[in-house]
């Protein structure tokens, strides 16, 4: 009776609850049916061993929810209390081992049937709250975790597109991007030694390789007409002049000879093909390529800056 009373007030959440005060009504009204029975009994005392066992059931069960019985107020425990010495009179009382004694013995053993049935489901009804609660919490916060990881990643992804921005612009502009560059590493991106090495000073605009070219190709075409290697078809008297005058052909044309490929590397800057350009200055003889390393050294730096941010780009939408 008394886990019942116990079980049934505690767990209110439910809206379907039952009217606690009619409950302990009924569990007072029960035992007033009891004690009225017990008092027309004869004296001679019955094996009570099976009620007793059933009642330290009950008492173990209201020791283990003393903690929360606490908590609902003094009001109830009150009403607990009374039941507890009502129980432990009935216990004490004597009965006679007769059919009426026997049949009061089975009446009050059914009742504590049905109150461990009662309190057994109740439990069962707060076990399933309680595991659909945890579910429901665990979910919540999965949820929130989720949600606040693809904030993060946005709001990563927003700082690092605004330093390639950055960065791009400053290329474009020849001028230093270290600020951009400690941008990315303090959005977790791991810089590729081609902008870190280059952030201070930045890599040569396009304007600037187009403008440094045409000397370097003039520097590179002469050392090719010392070494014989130039204007082999133009005659002596033609290779002369083109070499006092450092003649070059400006207008991109076919042929193996540095003159010709020259030319063509000339158009490629020009229309910002700078991969190209440096594949062709690959054909050139060594002592040639050797006159146009700074300015080649200059469009790599360029190119793997430029193919560095590219890659980092990429990886955002990955």
């Amino acid at each position: 009776v008394i886990g019942f009373g116990l079980a049934t007030y505690l767990f209110r959440p439910d809206t379907n609850a039952p009217d606690y005060a009619a409950l302990v009504a009924e569990q007072a009204g029960r035992i007033d049916a009891l004690e009225a029975q017990i008092a027309a009994m004869p004296s001679d005392q019955p094996d009570l061993v099976p009620v007793q066992s059933g009642l330290a059931e009950l008492t173990d069960l209201v020791a283990g929810l003393s903690d929360e019985v606490a908590a609902i107020g003094p009001g109830l425990d009150a009403q607990i209390a009374g039941f507890d010495e009502r129980l432990n009179a009935v216990e004490r009382a004597p009965l006679a081992e007769d059919g009426a004694a026997a049949t009061a013995i089975d009446s009050w053993e059914r009742e504590l049937d049905a109150l461990r049935t009662e309190i057994a489901a109740q439990q069962a009804r707060i076990d399933d709250m309680t595991s659909t609660a945890a579910a429901d919490v665990a979910a919540a916060r999965q949820e929130a975790e989720a949600l606040q990881a693809t904030a993060e990643a946005e709001a990563m992804q927003a700082e690092v597109r605004a330093a390639l921005a950055n960065m791009r612009a400053a290329i474009d502009a020849g001028a230093p991007f270290d600020e951009a560059v400690a941008g990315l590493q303090a959005a977790g991106v791991d810089v590729p030694a081609a902008l870190g090495e280059t952030a201070v000073d930045g890599v040569a605009s396009l304007s600037d390789l187009a403008g440094a070219f045409p000397g370097a190709a003039r520097a590179a075409l002469s050392a090719a007409r010392a070494e014989g290697l130039a204007d082999q078809d133009s005659g002596a008297l033609g290779a002369c002049l083109r070499n006092q005058f450092a003649v070059r052909s400006v207008t991109p044309r076919d042929g193996d000879d540095p003159d010709a490929i020259l030319s063509r590397v000339d158009a490629a800057v020009a229309e910002n093909r700078l991969t190209d350009a440096l594949a062709e200055i690959e054909t050139l003889p060594e002592v040639v390529r050797a006159e146009l390393s700074d300015w080649v050294a200059a469009v790599e730096a360029r190119t793997q800056a430029l193919a560095a941010i590219q890659s980092i780009d990429q990886s955002l939408s990955e």
